[in-house]
């Protein structure tokens, strides 16, 4: 799969980025410095302790800031570094195949991928992390100011257990007005941790990418398959030796899912027309009846067992979708924690 559809970034293009870049710097740097001794040999001898300790710190400033891209001049050294400064590199893996007609009318199959950063690395990051928000009474901030968390058995008998929610969107990479709208949209899955500042894009961490084509075509279970295994194993929990050789214990279970009224739809196997039908991931009021009510009515409400029922149904018959607004199973019923109706949350906009 690749990222950027004006075509693929090689290595010898960002090869030549960085050569162009330290060629500017060291040319600018080289044109102040030179201006700068011009200056300076105007001077007097006898200048005071204190200006000579300034003209001295000035030169070491240009000098190092000739060597300011040492040790990133290579492809390996750079990737190095970013690693060692938390990058968490993106694993490609198949799922499904696709046919591509070659510009010669030819027709070729080939295999489709998505890119998934592996989650288990990504919460590593946050084993030195602490909270950022300070918990007040009878103040739901977050999801450990709820009900739900402080009468959960899990959380109690694993305290440190993260929680995260789990976002996606698609994004078009391409002129989102051309004639060609659509064809390099993607489709984007993030994570974030509860209990860490959300207006901050330093803990939403993008977690898997795949065209939106082949998430239409191959559906949710192939490309989460890689996220909802990892998922799986940190409920119970992953012990990971870190660079450090220290080995941390890393716990976590997704929450929450939060979309767009479509995409939520989409991932919960939910009907995904909102002008018809029953569309509301919370209850089964039809179109006409979400237009006019004002009052929530019990009644209608669905519960985890009326969702199953639901569920089970529709996977034998399909006109059932049309009684209840279920589509189909959620791949997120991958993970055995999860409740589709607890872990949903409505979009107010």
């Amino acid at each position: 799969m690749e990222l950027y559809s004006a075509g693929t970034v090689t290595a010898k293009t960002r090869q030549l980025a960085v050569s162009g870049t330290q060629s500017i710097l060291q040319c600018t740097v080289g044109e102040l410095f030179n201006n700068f001794s011009s200056l300076v040999s105007m001077l007097p001898a006898d200048l005071p302790p204190e200006v000579n300790n300034k003209l001295e710190t000035m030169n070491a400033l240009f000098e190092n800031s000739r060597k300011l891209f040492s040790g990133l001049e290579t492809e390996r050294q750079r990737l190095r570094y970013l690693k060692q400064n938390g990058l968490v590199l993106p694993l490609s893996y198949v799922i499904g195949q696709i046919t591509v007609t070659k510009p010669d009318g030819g027709r070729v199959h080939s295999d489709a991928t998505a890119e998934y950063v592996p989650i288990i690395d990504t919460l590593m990051l946050y084993n030195k992390k602490t909270h950022t928000y300070n918990e007040r009474a009878g103040i739901i901030q977050g999801y450990r100011d709820t009900h739900r968390y402080n009468d959960s058995a899990y959380y109690t008998e694993n305290p440190s257990a993260r929680q995260l929610i789990l976002y996606h969107d698609d994004i078009e990479v391409g002129n989102p007005l051309g004639s060609r709208a659509g064809v390099h949209k993607l489709t984007m899955f993030y994570v974030a941790v509860e209990g860490f500042s959300s207006g901050q894009l330093s803990n939403i961490h993008l977690v898997l990418v795949c065209h939106a084509s082949d998430l239409a075509r191959f559906g949710y279970g192939p490309v989460l398959k890689p996220l909802l295994h990892d998922l799986e194993k940190l409920s119970v929990g992953v012990k990971v030796v870190a660079a450090d050789d220290i080995t941390y214990s890393i716990q976590a279970r997704v929450e929450h899912i939060a979309a767009d009224n479509l995409a939520a739809n989409q991932i919960l196997g939910f009907n995904r027309s909102f002008s018809k039908g029953h569309f509301c991931r919370f209850c089964y009021a039809d179109a006409e009846t979400c237009a006019c009510a004002v009052i929530e009515d019990p009644k209608l409400l669905r519960s985890s067992a009326s969702h199953q029922q639901d569920i089970d149904r529709v996977e034998t018959d399909a006109s059932w979708s049309k009684r209840t607004g279920v589509r189909e199973r959620s791949a997120l019923d991958g993970l055995s924690y999860l409740s589709i109706l607890d872990a949903t949350v409505p979009d107010v906009m």
